[in-house]
């Protein structure tokens, strides 16, 4: 009796301490992940004289403004890239969504970051399949790919959930734009619903996460260059 006692108790306690240690097994591995791939972004930027000027101001990663507008396009859920500014001061525009959510904003006053009258000119459309390929941690093993699920705050998991955010559908005989921007190292992705028939444009979701001083080039070079590359 005594003996099945202790193995009831054994056996349960053998499998948690195994949990654990595939857990801190899969963090560290998710850890030298992260860092391999912000120590390439770091040295692909501070290698190249254009990179530097265009992602960096005085040793600081610059904030960027993008939006990304989607559109049905043969019956396929696509994206396209419609303005992509670095180094831009978006507070006041964050300070107003931040306030519209679940509300309307102007529909006329945003034209630009909504795409209005520029649709046709936005030629490099993005499927959402060819977007997913170019996600983070693709070809890394499963303890990886578990541990990324749930140690979310490493900035190559923070690309990732960027890029999941764009797979929103939009109701009926409306479209979705995305607003991503960054301010004070808070990375803010707004998800709006267009209706260019009622011209009405609505804040619907919005995904923020906040990141340390020295990962804010890692974010924004990882997710301005995942939307090129997939736009090309």
């Amino acid at each position: 009796m005594e003996k099945r006692v202790t193995i009831a108790i054994i056996v349960p306690c053998a499998i948690v301490l195994l949990l654990v240690i595939l857990l801190l097994v899969a963090y560290s591995m998710l850890r030298n992940v992260d860092k391999k791939y912000q120590a390439r972004i770091h040295k692909e930027v501070n290698g190249s004289a254009k990179l530097q000027n265009e992602f960096l101001k005085d040793g600081r990663a610059r904030e960027y403004l993008l939006a990304i507008t989607g559109s049905n396009i043969d019956n396929n859920e696509v994206l396209g890239l419609m303005m992509e500014i670095l180094g831009a001061d978006a507070s006041g525009l964050i300070e107003e969504l931040d306030k519209h959510k679940q509300a309307e904003l102007d529909y006329d006053k945003h034209k630009d970051l909504h795409g209005t009258g520029s649709l046709q000119r936005c030629t490099n459309w993005i499927a959402y399949n060819t977007l997913k390929k170019h996600k983070m941690l693709c070809n890394t093993n499963i303890l990886v790919k578990v541990a990324a699920k749930i140690f979310r705050n490493f900035p190559i998991c923070i690309i990732n959930r960027q890029i999941s955010f764009f797979n929103r559908s939009s109701p009926k005989c409306q479209r979705n734009v995305f607003i991503a921007v960054s301010r004070n190292n808070a990375h803010k992705i707004y998800q709006l619903h267009v209706d260019d028939a009622k011209k009405t444009l609505e804040v619907e979701d919005k995904l923020s996460v906040t990141v340390k001083e020295d990962e804010n080039l890692a974010v924004a070079y990882g997710l301005i260059s995942v939307l090129r590359a997939s736009s090309t």
